[in-house]
């Protein structure tokens, strides 16, 4: 995924990007994070980022990850903060 989306040299491609995957469950969808360019930073809604902590490590891909508990509507006021402290701003700042 990395190298797919650095070759492609698209005019407004810049970091921080925003990526939603969503699926059925055993898709992959976890396991394909460790493809995405460095830093991380992700919004877990399922826990399923338990599976991956190891491989992130031991690859030193830097990252961050934020849980939270879909079926919690308490977490969603925690969820839009942070989301909101790291979304990109319209002047290209972080």
């Amino acid at each position: 995924m990395k190298e797919q989306a650095l070759a492609k040299k698209l005019p407004n491609w810049n970091p921080p990007y925003i990526w939603i995957i969503y699926g059925m469950v055993g898709m992959r969808k976890t396991r394909s994070i460790i493809t995405f360019p460095p830093p991380l930073r992700i919004f877990d809604f399922d826990i399923g980022t338990e599976v991956i902590k190891g491989d992130l490590k031991s690859l030193n891909i830097e990252h961050t990850i934020h849980q939270y508990n879909s079926e919690e509507c308490d977490d969603y006021a925690p969820f839009l903060k942070q989301f909101e402290a790291y979304s990109p701003k319209p002047n290209g700042g972080h």
